[in-house]
Order: structure tokens, then C-alpha cells, then sequence
């Protein structure tokens, strides 16, 4: 709990040290590696925040008090309520690979965390890297196909579909102020004339 509340705090070094010396006496805690991963990744020690995951994917999964028979998960499992640890640390390594410039394995860890693409969460999360990699008719088809399970999912469908659109659009107009400056000659610092060097302001 105390790791935990240092993460919390953002004082990552210490939360690290204090989640490695309970898991040194109790290594059978998933939720505990989980955490510690969380970590690793905002320290950038992704080597060991891999490691900790792993330790996550290899133990069995604990009945999800959260879900309810099969009833697909949705907009209460956005943040990563209602997903198992198995789920949260497949969803981590995807962030693994997209820091370190890995889309598809990316895409290929959030396939695993929601098989059945019915998590807004991990689907937005997927729509977002096909986005960057070009691909924005897959992404948009993404969210489309989401289940709507209670009136206010096609709100919150068109709402994430809208946020893509807006950041393809920043994309876009970044991509041509860059391109806008590139054309631009280069000024000179100072020019000369007859009498003295003056210094452009």
C-alpha cells in the first residue's frame, strides 16, 4: 500500500524500491508486479517494467468481480475498471511497444487484452496507433463497431471518433506549419552596409 502511495505522488524511485522489498517476501502478488511495472514504465526502465509484466501474464486469472456473466465490458472498464490483471498488463506492454516504436506489437498486445474488441478503453487506445500509422479508415471502423449496451455508448462512441478526427486534424496542420517553415529562406542574422554591421532584431 505504501508503494502504491508513492507511485501516487510520483516519486517513482522510492515507490520502486519499496514494491521491490514486499515483492522480495511475497512474490505471488500480481497486483503488486503490476504496480511495479507501472512504474518502471514512467522511470523509462522498460526492460524491467517487461519483466514485472511478465510475471503478471504467467499467473492465472482471479474471478473479475466487475463483470457481470458475459455482458461485454464498456464505458466503467474505460480507465481499467473491470479488467483483470491479465488485461491491465497486456495493455501495458502495449505502451512498451509504443515507446519503443513497435505499432503492430502494440496493436498485437491490446488484441490480447480485449479479444473480443468490445473495451472502449482499449479499443479507442487501438483506433489511436492505427491512426498514427495512417491507417484512419481501420481506426474510425474501430469505434464504429463497438457494442452499445446502454443509451449513452453511441454518445460516447461518436465523442471518441469525434477526438480522433481533431487529432488527424493536428497532425495535419502541424505537419504543414513544419513544412511551411522548411520553404521559408533562412534569415540572415546581420546584414552589411555601407557604413557598419547591423544586427537584425
Amino acid at each position: 500500500a505504501y508503494g502504491r502511495k508513492l507511485a501516487a505522488l510520483k516519486r517513482y524511485e522510492e515507490a520502486a524500491a519499496q514494491l521491490d522489498a514486499v515483492l522480495a517476501t511475497q512474490p505471488d502478488q500480481p497486483g503488486i508486479w503490476l504496480t511495479l511495472a507501472a512504474v518502471r514504465i514512467e522511470l523509462r526502465q522498460l526492460d524491467k517494467a517487461e519483466v514485472a509484466l511478465r510475471q503478471v501474464l504467467a499467473t492465472k486469472p482471479a474471478e473479475n468481480p466487475h463483470r457481470s456473466g458475459n455482458l461485454p465490458l464498456m464505458v466503467s472498464d474505460a480507465a481499467g475498471s473491470g479488467l483483470t490483471e491479465q488485461q491491465q498488463a497486456s495493455i501495458l506492454m502495449a505502451q512498451i511497444a509504443e515507446q519503443r516504436k513497435q505499432p503492430q506489437a502494440a496493436l498485437d498486445w491490446l488484441g490480447r487484452a480485449d479479444p473480443d474488441n468490445q473495451v472502449l478503453g482499449i479499443q479507442t487506445h487501438r483506433a489511436r496507433i492505427l491512426m498514427r500509422m495512417g491507417r484512419l479508415q481501420e481506426a474510425r471502423s474501430t469505434l464504429r463497431k463497438l457494442p452499445e449496451t446502454e443509451p449513452r455508448d453511441a454518445a460516447i462512441k461518436i465523442q471518441a471518433e469525434a477526438q480522433l478526427l481533431l487529432a488527424v486534424q493536428r497532425v495535419a496542420i502541424d505537419d504543414v506549419e513544419s513544412r511551411d517553415v522548411a520553404a521559408q529562406p533562412m534569415q540572415p542574422l546581420f546584414h552589411v552596409t555601407r557604413s557598419r554591421t547591423a544586427w537584425v532584431e
